[in-house]
């Protein structure tokens, strides 16, 4: 992206650098990111504030809907890559395969960089959600008393799965799960 802008002499178009690695992401692995990398391409006559808004479906400052500011000073630093971190955000939601978006928002006094914008960048994510499972809900005859030991609970499956089976154990608010 460059504008047309009167420039010192010398100094090229303005536009911004940008490295992006499009990997696939899969949610629930904060772990695992992509990292995308700006930097500009000539030193601004002023500070140059790129604001990324991960939408709804990334995260980039670490907690859903923060923005990540990257902020670019009229000094040769300007021209060193500054990196983002990009997750998924996992909203608990089986959406299968979808699309992230990264928005851009350029804020500065520079002349030469005011007006110019960053495309969007869309990432690939994974939705690894459990699908619907099965509920059952399990009585028990068992006497417990407020204080003391509780009951050891002995899971076992009637056959080999053909895919990981998770069991999920979901207590009232009378009781807790230990161990």
């Amino acid at each position: 992206s460059a504008a047309k802008s009167p420039l010192p002499e010398g100094a090229t178009d303005p536009a911004f650098n940008i490295e992006s690695t499009p990997d696939t992401l899969k949610e629930a692995f904060p772990a695992l990111y992509s990292s995308l990398k700006i930097s500009l391409a000539t030193i601004p006559t002023d500070t140059v504030y790129v604001i990324i808004h991960p939408g709804d479906q990334l995260n980039v400052a670490g907690g859903f809907g923060l923005n990540d500011t990257l902020r670019f000073t009229p000094y040769p630093m300007a021209l060193s890559q500054q990196e983002v971190k990009v997750k998924p955000w996992n909203d608990l939601i089986l959406e299968g395969w979808h699309l992230g978006t990264l928005t851009f928002e350029i804020v500065t006094d520079a002349v030469e960089y005011a007006g110019l914008a960053i495309p969007d960048i869309s990432y690939t994510i994974e939705d690894n959600e459990l699908p619907p499972g099965i509920v059952q809900s399990v009585e028990m005859d068992t006497t417990l008393t407020e204080g003391l030991s509780g009951i050891d609970l002995l899971f076992s499956m009637a056959t080999i799965p053909t895919d990981t089976v998770f069991l999920i154990i979901d207590p009232d608010d009378q009781l807790r799960i230990t161990g």
